[in-house]
């Protein structure tokens, strides 16, 4: 006969299950993971970076709509002028997923939010979303990639429902360069 788990664990465990999160690696046509380098850029740049947050209902078709909507713009992502990488996140058990594309310029990230893909993707996904965030961050070149618990902070801290304005920015350069200085190995 098997132990009983008492409720309390039951219910602390589906939550800690609920917070796992995968993660797909940060890559793009702009870096190169296997030196952890921004290609055609130099550090003292600064670089538009664009963080999501989705928090996905309960029905099964409109969150299949909006996974097949996701999943058929980032195969896109690479062509999209001005692109430098991205990345994915999604709890394993949970109903929150994050985004984060980092571009060039704010030009760039704004010519893809207007892309005929992202346009459809977010008509035909929006109804299977309870709830959505979005900021766009100005960052230093040499903090990419960037940390999901920082991303996730700064959604959190910075982030408003859709739409936000063209040149809606959040400057973090000089927040971020304390925080890197202590945080990353020199390099």
């Amino acid at each position: 006969m098997l132990p009983r788990i008492p409720q309390a664990s039951a219910i602390i465990a589906a939550g800690w299950l609920s917070a796992c999160a995968i993660s797909t690696p940060f890559r793009g046509p702009g870096y190169d993971s296997g030196d952890g380098i921004l290609l055609q850029l130099n550090a003292e740049q600064s670089v538009v970076v664009g963080l999501t947050k989705a928090v996905i209902g309960t029905d099964r078709k409109k969150n299949k709509d909006f996974d097949r909507n996701l999943w058929n713009v980032v195969a896109r992502l690479n062509a999209q002028p001005g692109l430098i990488g991205y990345s994915v996140r999604k709890q394993i058990f949970g109903s929150e997923m994050w985004t984060m594309t980092v571009w060039k310029d704010e030009a760039s990230l704004i010519a893809f939010v207007q892309s005929q893909s992202h346009t459809r993707a977010i008509q035909e996904g929006d109804e299977a979303l309870t709830d959505s965030s979005f900021v766009r961050v100005l960052v230093d070149a040499e903090s990419i990639p960037l940390e999901w618990d920082q991303v996730i902070a700064w959604i959190d801290e910075h982030g408003r429902p859709f739409p936000r304005k063209p040149g809606d920015l959040v400057d973090l350069r000089e927040s971020r360069r304390a925080s890197a200085a202590t945080a990353l190995p020199q390099r």
